[in-house]
């Protein structure tokens, strides 16, 4: 990292960010600019370079203090890397989820009626393969455990 990349923004986290957060948004990115997996060499340093100044909480500080000025106003702006920012979405609405549910179990009724028993078990058994697979894999790269799977 030079010393022109402010770390948070390296790592695409706020300042007043804790251990697991940053940890989450290091893992992150590492594996998203790791050489082995054809990522940019230099982005993978400047990476592990921020989460080295960041991972423990007086390296927090400093860098807080360094980049805020210790004010909390905004430190310098850098722009050089914005794509290593981690996208902010919040949860999908709960009307959208019922929509999509309610046309799915038409969906299958409609074939159940057109088709017969047995290709709408067959496919109601893969889309839900599907979307357990789907689940799985959106904890795995969240780097969460699946609920009910807590440590």
């Amino acid at each position: 990292m030079s010393n022109g990349d402010n770390p948070f923004e390296v790592l695409g986290v706020d300042s007043d960010s804790d251990t697991e957060e940053i940890r989450l948004a290091y893992r992150a990115a590492a594996r998203r600019h790791h050489p082995d997996r054809g990522g940019d060499p230099a982005l993978f340093q400047a990476v592990s370079d921020a989460y080295r100044s960041l991972r423990t909480a007086s390296g927090r500080a400093a860098m807080r203090t360094m980049w805020d000025g210790g004010d909390g106003a905004p430190g310098p702006a850098t722009e050089e890397m914005p794509f290593l920012r981690r996208p902010r979405s919040g949860p999908i609405p709960v009307g959208v989820v019922a929509g999509v549910s309610a046309l799915f179990v038409f969906s299958l009724l409609v074939m159940w009626a057109v088709a017969g028993p047995v290709v709408s078990l067959v496919v109601f058994l893969a889309s839900a393969a599907v979307g357990a697979i789907a689940g799985t894999l959106r904890h795995l790269i969240d780097d969460r455990p699946p609920p009910g799977q807590e440590p």
